[in-house]
């Protein structure tokens, strides 16, 4: 047994245990914080945190005894504030269960109500897995305090509510930002840790794609769990959808197209001879030209092309609102002006101060990138704040937000879009902006542009060309990749009724977005990896026709 200064004590028994002060204040000042920097989904390890508290306890009741999620409020030292969810449960050592245990769930040692054991993290065990599953089959609702839990099922789950039993359940245990639970090998359920205070994205997405929009091509809503607060506004605590088998997210399938491509150039004696295409300007994949063709081979420029056709049938079927009308689509309006370009230029002196402080580690070709970029400091500004909405006739729709090529999975030939939570960096009500589908469309051109550069940082040893050369020959792939994709999501989204304006405003509004995700990447890499920070830097200067 430890020292008893080592471990909380409380009279209390662990029902109550959140009446008693000391324990809280024990709990909420020593040991949850320790705990959040061993979370991956915790997402402010490198911050310095002022401030945490308790801001509410919801009670759910399992089979072993009643297990209570924190919603702990965490206050930075620059003064933003966040709140994160922690389903926590008081085990016995004596308990049965104690063998489900490991290191990595435990929070602290407890002596609570003249009971030893230990805080664990309640989303290892069954028991509790199993009755929000079954909560959420049931259609439950639990009060709590000022109000309620709602556990919501899907209208197919419904159906066959009385022919789905709970079998068994396991934590994926891949995802960064969330947690996810696998029940019967069927259903996924995502814990979102971090809490907003309206409804989140991804769950409003995903329910209207799949209960009014009637979209094949995401997962389909199984159910959720929403915390209704009386008069203030729902948050979403948990998603859950049925499963689509899958060979892998298309990021990897894109560097196995990629890893192709380079490999076909080897066998070719002058790959370099391929007439350069305009990636803005829309080809199928029969008026590509034929050398470029036979490199980058139909069957994956037909899959680009199938990924775009997906691409655009989701962005149809989120401006197909008709009751809802936060999917009604609707006309550029000075707001929106205002907004983006505040939102933009703000990032873009962010960033630029980034690469002002980390120029020294930079190497190679991007310093002289990084430099230039700097030197286009006032040009960038313009062409950010230059944008005239009295040029867009079209219409602005929820999109996806974080479109690229990880957040679709492919399966037997076919793709599936997921996770609609949007852009990491965003407040919540940011990402319910209407915008510019083409947004998303500029997402995936520069997942594409990454997955170029991947191949040759991760893999151009394999291959005879210098550096040089295989940005030659990557920047010619990407020209044919973007041309197909463009070729095709246009096609269908004007087939649709889709209102992306016509081809001057299309063309427009992608440079103007890829500018914008290229810009929101440099954050990105000289955080976690700045020898790649040379792609968005490369990126903004060819987007601007500035390339060095």
């Amino acid at each position: 047994m430890k020292a008893e200064t080592d471990i909380i004590q409380s009279e209390k028994t662990w029902q109550n245990a959140f009446d008693d002060q000391e324990f809280s204040q024990r709990l909420v000042t020593e040991y949850l914080p320790k705990y959040l920097n061993t979370c991956r989904w915790f997402a402010n390890k490198s911050s310095t945190i002022k401030h945490y508290t308790i801001d509410d306890v919801l009670t759910i009741d399992t089979a072993a005894g009643p297990t209570h999620i924190i919603v702990l409020e965490i206050i930075t030292s620059r003064g933003n504030s966040e709140s994160y969810l922690i389903p926590i449960y008081f085990l016995e050592y004596e308990s049965k269960y104690a063998s489900e245990k490991s290191g990595e769930d435990r929070i602290c040692d407890l002596k609570m109500g003249g009971k030893e054991g230990c805080l664990v993290e309640a989303t290892s065990f069954e028991f509790f897995r199993k009755a929000i599953f079954e909560h959420v089959l049931e259609g439950a609702v639990i009060p709590n305090h000022d109000g309620q839990l709602d556990f919501h099922r899907s209208r197919t789950l419904s159906y066959a509510k009385n022919s789905i039993k709970y079998e068994n359940s396991r934590l994926l245990g891949l995802e960064q930002s969330n947690t996810t639970i696998v029940y019967n090998d069927q259903y996924f359920l995502k814990f979102y840790r971090r809490l907003f205070i309206d409804p989140n994205p991804d769950y409003e997405l995903s329910r209207f794609l799949t209960e009014e929009a009637k979209f094949n091509n995401s997962p389909k809503y199984a159910g959720s769990i929403n915390w209704r607060r009386g008069l203030r506004s729902e948050v979403t605590i948990a998603l859950m959808q049925e499963k689509v088998e899958n060979q892998g997210d298309v990021w990897n399938e894109a560097l196995k197209w990629v890893y192709t491509y380079f490999s076909n150039c080897e066998l070719v004696k002058n790959p370099f001879k391929s007439r350069k295409l305009d990636p803005s300007l829309p080809l199928t994949v029969e008026n590509i030209p034929k050398s470029m063709r036979e490199l980058a081979t139909d069957d994956i420029l037909n899959l680009i092309s199938l990924l775009a056709l997906r691409t655009a049938e989701m962005h149809i079927a989120l401006a197909s609102g008709k009751k809802n009308r936060e999917f009604w689509p609707q006309r550029y309006n000075e707001d929106y002006s205002v907004w983006v370009k505040n939102r933009l230029v703000h990032q873009f002196n962010y960033r630029f101060n980034m690469v002002e402080k980390n120029i020294h580690r930079l190497e190679g070709m991007a310093v002289a990138y990084g430099e230039e970029f700097m030197k286009l400091k006032n040009f960038i500004i313009e062409k950010i704040v230059a944008l005239d909405i009295l040029r867009l006739n079209s219409h602005r729709i929820r999109i996806h937000g974080d479109y690229h090529l990880g957040q679709v999975l492919i399966s037997d030939n076919d793709f599936y879009i997921l996770d609609f939570e949007g852009e990491p960096e965003s407040t919540i009500r940011d990402r319910k902006v209407k915008q510019s589908p083409l947004k998303d469309v500029a997402g995936i051109l520069r997942s594409f542009h990454y997955a170029i550069y991947a191949v040759i940082f991760n893999q151009g040893d394999e291959f005879t060309f210098n550096q040089e050369e295989l940005f030659e020959l990557g920047e010619k792939y990407y020209a044919a990749a973007s041309a197909v994709f463009l070729n095709s999501y246009i096609e269908k989204a004007m087939d649709g009724g889709l209102d992306i304006g016509y081809m001057k405003e299309i063309r427009y509004l992608l440079q103007y977005h890829l500018l914008e995700k290229a810009i929101y990447e440099i954050g990105y890499e000289l955080n976690s990896r700045p020898g790649w920070a040379i792609i968005p830097l490369k990126g903004i200067m060819k987007i601007l026709n500035k390339e060095i």
